[in-house]
């Protein structure tokens, strides 16, 4: 259990360094319409399902299960991207990350206690309070949010929670089909995520004359898309590796928790100052990350 719990470490790492890739990404584009997001998904991936295509010997397994699953993730995954960029257009950082980030955590982690019989135990629910008012503390209650604004936070809590429950349905026992290698399945939803975003670009750039003067700009910002693909795709495969022992419940609040902090420490990459309120959640995270280990 020891090397399940590293996975989880170096998830945490990479999905926190990632951030970092991702504002280099759209600082070099110069805009966060769809055709930036459909873009990046596109070129996101490219090295990392290289990489593992050769581990795998360049042969892919694939089952009925795992194709429905890996096309269920890639409607999911497109969905959110595209209710993330409406959504930042229309309000501020923090009750995004709020949404965002409560739905990551507490869909999976409710699945795991319904459908996996994980044990509900005092320290369990102490680290899930803990991290939720980690989140919490960051939302902004100066910000007047309209109905439509409401609709895309919470189709955000949903959709990033679906992503969790997914992959949990995936590793789980509530079904028992075939499956292949948690590897085989991540170059599986991968393909055919870079196939659809590739597909909605070309349709963005077909109809819209501005992404296509725009793709000098996309070409230079392609490095850094690529380096937070493999960062992306290394955590998330860490995750699929990890369910296979560890619980949803146990796995997903360490995550998220590991996340928060790790994000304010890279943020100081950035020259980023943490506000009290940003101290204040970082505090809270570690301690509900050190309480899921009791």
């Amino acid at each position: 259990m020891v090397i399940e719990y590293l996975y989880l470490a170096i998830a945490s790492v990479a999905f926190s360094a990632q951030f970092m890739f991702t504002k280099q990404y759209q600082r070099a584009v110069g805009n966060a319409e769809a055709p930036t997001s459909f873009f990046h998904k596109t070129v996101s991936p490219l090295a990392f399902v290289i990489v593992l295509l050769a581990l795998n010997g360049f042969r892919l397994s694939v089952t009925p299960f795992s194709l429905v699953l890996a096309l269920v993730n890639v409607a999911i995954v497109l969905g959110c991207s595209l209710c993330s960029i409406k959504a930042l257009s229309k309000g501020s950082l923090a009750n995004y990350s709020l949404y965002l980030m409560s739905g990551g955590m507490l869909l999976p982690v409710f699945y795991g206690f319904i459908f996996s019989g994980d044990e509900v135990g005092v320290w369990k629910i102490v680290s899930i309070v803990l991290i939720l008012a980690a989140i919490f503390v960051k939302y902004d209650p100066k910000e007047k949010t309209d109905k439509k604004t409401l609709l895309l936070l919470v189709a955000l809590f949903l959709l990033n929670g679906a992503v969790g429950v997914v992959s949990s349905v995936y590793q789980g026992d509530l079904f028992s089909f075939e499956r292949p290698q948690a590897r085989d399945f991540q170059i599986t939803y991968t393909l055919f995520s870079m196939l659809a975003a590739a597909i909605l670009f070309g349709v963005e750039a077909a109809r819209n004359s501005q992404v296509r003067g725009n793709m000098k700009n996309y070409l230079k910002a392609s490095p850094w898309a690529l380096a937070e693909g493999i960062l992306n795709g290394t955590g998330n495969l860490l995750l699929l590796l990890s369910l296979q022992v560890l619980e949803p419940s146990l796995q997903y609040p360490i995550i998220t928790g590991g996340s928060i902090f790790l994000a304010a420490i890279f943020g100081f990459i950035f020259k980023e100052k943490l506000t009290p309120r940003g101290w204040i959640s970082v505090g809270l995270a570690v301690l509900g990350t050190v309480a899921m280990m009791f």
